[in-house]
C-alpha cells in the first residue's frame, strides 16, 4: 500500500535561519528551531 501512495506524500524542508554577532556568547543553535536563550549573554 505504501508503494501505491509513495508519490503522494508531500516533502517539507524548513530552513532555520540564525543571526549571530561577535558579542553574543553562549548561544547554541537547536536543530528544531527552539532555541534556549537562558545561557545567552551579550557583551557591551
Amino acid at each position: 500500500m505504501l508503494a501505491e501512495i509513495n508519490n503522494n506524500i508531500p516533502v517539507f524542508y524548513s530552513a532555520i535561519n540564525v543571526g549571530a554577532n561577535k558579542k553574543v556568547e553562549g548561544f547554541v543553535m537547536d536543530s528544531n528551531g527552539y532555541h534556549n536563550l537562558d545561557q545567552v549573554k551579550v557583551a557591551q
